[in-house]
């Protein structure tokens, strides 16, 4: 139900060599893409903005901008419109609110960039509720500002799970989850299963193994754990991998989109503290800053990029 993907951020012009057509962030030319951001962000803040192709609806509130860290953070609200319907109370069945074609239910959705001091590469990290993200719809709503300020090309392209998370792709994957699960003729069908099957399926290893292989492998066409996630999509909404490192242990979304895999990362209140339904903001925070953290130490290896 609720889990963060991950999104790298560069600005690149098309019209140079490869190895030179990106930009250090904060030397876009005479631009900085923190200062586009805040500006952005800042013109979108206390007033409701409207995408009419997606039906959407945008703000942000309580936003943090940490000159000093190169982080800019808070929320960003996201709303859905033009369908008309009631609200039901799902306790007593009785309709509470109808919803008209321009009620827009809005959902808060945390959000953080990262974007450091004379690298050509930053990254973003969204919040994902019950499968829906925001990275297009903040896109479309911000790159227009950006072209016109840089007149160059700005990319957000999902982070792999090798690039990432180096260390968690090496790991064992201790158990999977099936979001959804439809129940199969005999569970004994499912290769490798030991495990109970209900509105989710946990599976653990069987017999003598000891997991279900190396995580990397599970978003790699022609391997053994890849295959097992096909075979698992096609009883239930999504497949997760649990996976351990020393006493740490994080779950992903494996099979989301082979061609280009967003890394989702999954969580629950064991992780962050939910309130009404929602993440709190101060546990979320938290629980996003340790990521940021694996990010800054495999990410950022390499030397300064000087902008052409």
């Amino acid at each position: 139900m609720h889990s963060l993907s991950t999104y790298s951020i560069r600005c690149c012009n098309p019209g140079l060599p490869v190895k030179e057509r990106y930009y250090a962030l904060d030397k876009i030319g005479q631009n900085d893409l923190f200062k586009i951001l805040e500006t952005f962000i800042k013109s979108n803040t206390g007033s409701l903005s409207k995408n009419k192709e997606l039906k959407q609806t945008y703000s942000f509130s309580d936003i943090t901008f940490d000159n000093k860290n190169r982080k800019i953070y808070g929320f960003f609200n996201v709303g859905n419109f033009g369908i008309a319907n009631e609200i039901i109370d799902s306790d007593t069945n009785k309709t509470v609110f109808t919803k008209t074609v321009n009620c827009s239910d809005v959902i808060k959705h945390y959000f953080q960039f990262h974007l450091p001091v004379g690298y050509d590469e930053g990254f973003c990290i969204f919040y994902i509720y019950r499968g829906n993200g925001i990275k297009t719809l903040f896109y479309d709503a911000f790159e227009p500002m950006f072209k016109s300020a840089t007149t160059f090309t700005l990319q957000m392209k999902p982070l792999g799970y090798d690039k990432a998370f180096q260390e968690w792709a090496k790991a064992n994957v201790k158990e999977l989850k099936v979001n959804k699960f439809s129940s199969v003729p005999d569970p004994a069908d499912i290769p490798r299963y030991k495990g109970h099957i209900e509105g989710e399926a946990i599976l653990k290893p069987g017999g003598k193994l000891t997991s279900f292989g190396i995580f990397s492998n599970f978003n790699k066409k022609g391997t053994d754990e890849n295959a097992l996630v096909e075979y698992l999509s096609g009883f239930g909404s999504q497949v997760k991998a649990v996976v351990k490192v020393g006493n740490k242990k994080r779950t992903f979304s494996v099979g989301v989109n082979e061609s280009n895999p967003v890394c989702q990362i999954e969580f629950d209140d064991n992780d962050v503290a939910i309130s009404d339904g929602m993440p709190a903001f101060d546990s979320i925070h938290k629980f996003a800053n340790d990521i940021i953290k694996e990010y800054v130490d495999n990410l950022y290896k390499s030397p300064k990029k000087a902008s052409p």
